[in-house]
This record gives structure tokens, sequence and C-alpha cells, in this order.
């Protein structure tokens, strides 16, 4: 499950940031009851991955710190639990990053750069990874891929031919996963074919 934050963790102290007395929270997912939380402190220029298992934290000792970096390569900004580890978005300029982090080793590692795409950060950001069917889902602004664990697969481009649908404006909101099918809003895949709900009268392909 990937679920956006839109509280504040309390006494960052855990992270060593200074005087910061509250970091924003960017997106969280959980798996066996524990919440791993991404924090961005803007004023520190920094970004870090927590994990907690106590319900309602309020204090630096209810977390436990996982990993701390600099946004020189960007900031988190979705996250999903696949496979039994963590995957995450980094973006910053004019790319983004799959990284992925093990949770049985607790090593954060590199899988896959999409360069000159951006996705969400805010409201919409955090449904950018997305599993479905065994697969991650990763969306970006005009493109969807899937991630299996080893490969790769670009499934769907923005069709310039079919833009006055105006579903592929939805790519930039992230996929939802409901009746067994992932849906970008009138885009729809059912893990095989893509399809319109809504389409125009005058399209015949």
């Amino acid at each position: 499950t990937s679920l956006r934050q839109k509280t504040y963790i309390k006494d960052a102290t855990i992270l060593n940031w200074g005087g910061s007395t509250k970091i924003a929270s960017r997106t969280m997912a959980v798996m066996d009851d524990t919440a791993y939380i991404f924090v961005y402190d803007e004023n520190n220029n920094k970004w870090g991955l927590v994990k907690t298992a106590v319900n309602n934290p309020s204090a630096a000792a209810n977390y436990t710190k996982l990993v701390e970096k600099t946004n020189a390569k960007g900031i988190p900004s979705s996250s999903a639990i696949y496979g039994g580890n963590l995957y995450y978005l980094l973006t910053g300029g004019s790319q983004v990053e799959l990284r992925m982090y093990n949770l049985t080793s607790s090593v954060d590692g590199h899988v896959a750069f999409f360069k000159n795409f951006s996705i969400s950060d805010t409201a919409f950001g955090d449904r950018s990874l997305t599993v479905y069917d065994n697969k991650l889902i990763i969306t970006l602004t005009t493109e969807a891929w899937t991630y299996n664990g080893s490969a790769l697969t670009r499934i769907f481009a923005n069709d310039t031919q079919k833009s006055n649908l105006l579903f592929t404006s939805y790519l930039d909101r992230g996929a939802m996963v409901a009746d067994n099918k992932v849906w970008w809003g009138n885009l729809i895949w059912d893990g095989t074919y893509f399809f319109n709900w809504i389409k125009d009268i005058a399209d015949t392909a």
C-alpha cells in the first residue's frame, strides 16, 4: 500500500538536521504494520527515509533512520512496496530515477534513469508507482512502464493523434487500480490491451 502523508514528522532531531523541529513528509509505503516514510527539509536541502511501527508516533524515539541524503539528485516523490522491497522515485531537473531500498539487507540502490521526464511531486505524485498483476507500474508525464524486478518495459506513450480526448493529461496524476484494471483517467489497461471508456465518435482506430 502506498499513501500520501499530509502531516509533519515532529522532533526531527533523529536526522540531525540543525535546528529543524519538524520536516514535511513526502510519500509513505506500509508493509507488515511498519510505515516507511520519506521526509524532506527544504531549509537544509536534505531528504531522508525513516520507519516506524508505532501508532501515532510523536517523538524522534518513535522513528528509525534508514537513509539520509542531500537533494542534489532529486527528492522522493512516490513510493511502493513491490517484491518485498521498497521502491521509490527521485525527481529533479529533467530526469526521474527509480531506486530500491532492500528491506532485508538495508542497501539503497539505483535501478533506472528516465531522461527528459518529470512527475508531479505534490498532490498526485504518490500514484506514480503502482503495483498491478505482479508488476510495478511507473507512470511519467507522457509514458507508462512496467518493471518485473529485472526488466523495464514501456507499455504506453502519448499518441498525439488522439490528444483531443485529453486522456493523456491524466498520466501526470499517476495510476489507480480498480476492477482488476489500471486506470489513468480515460486510459485503461487490463494487463494486455489499452482502451478508453470515452471515445470520440469519429475515431474508428
